[in-house]
């Protein structure tokens, strides 16, 4: 009997496939592959075999910055840890257009700096947790889950 909270090999290796099959349908999706500073990268295995240690454990980081523009914590974070990506909250956030402008030059730093794109997430609920400004509004998970509809919960996943 496998204790609570015991290490599961299941539970650690979605997280791996996920990231793999992230990078992989970034690379597919990426004309001729992806371009990592001056390096034409081909396959999955050649970004993976092109990475030291410390860039690929930095790809399974995901941290959140300081500032509604990237500062020298985000250059530090991106540029020498290589992390794989960051989460946007209310203090990086004033608008879709600023968010947006703000991820355009995360991910160019990222690029830029020998690294691949961003995984970008925000922190955003739904309900009384409402970081962008101009989103789409939906329930929040807790009333999703109260109105016990899994067609409702789905219908609210698709927009």
């Amino acid at each position: 009997m496998r204790r609570l909270g015991a290490p599961s090999s299941r539970r650690h290796a979605a997280p791996l496939w996920l990231a793999v099959a992230c990078l992989a349908a970034l690379l597919y999706q990426t004309a001729g592959g992806l371009k990592m500073g001056r390096a034409q990268i081909q396959s999955i295995e050649e970004l993976m075999a092109s990475m030291s240690l410390r860039e690929k454990v930095g790809q399974m980081v995901m941290t959140g910055i300081e500032g509604f523009e990237p500062g020298i914590d985000a250059r530090t974070l991106i540029g020498e840890h290589k992390v794989g990506g960051v989460i946007l909250f209310s203090r990086n956030i004033q608008s879709a257009t600023q968010t947006a402008g703000l991820i355009n030059r995360l991910q160019a730093m990222a690029v830029d700096q020998g690294g691949v794109p961003l995984l970008v997430a925000v922190d955003q609920e739904g309900g009384t947790v409402m970081r962008v400004p101009d989103a789409t509004l939906v329930p929040g998970n807790m009333a999703l889950g109260a109105a016990r509809d899994a067609g409702l919960a789905y219908r609210v996943g698709l927009r």
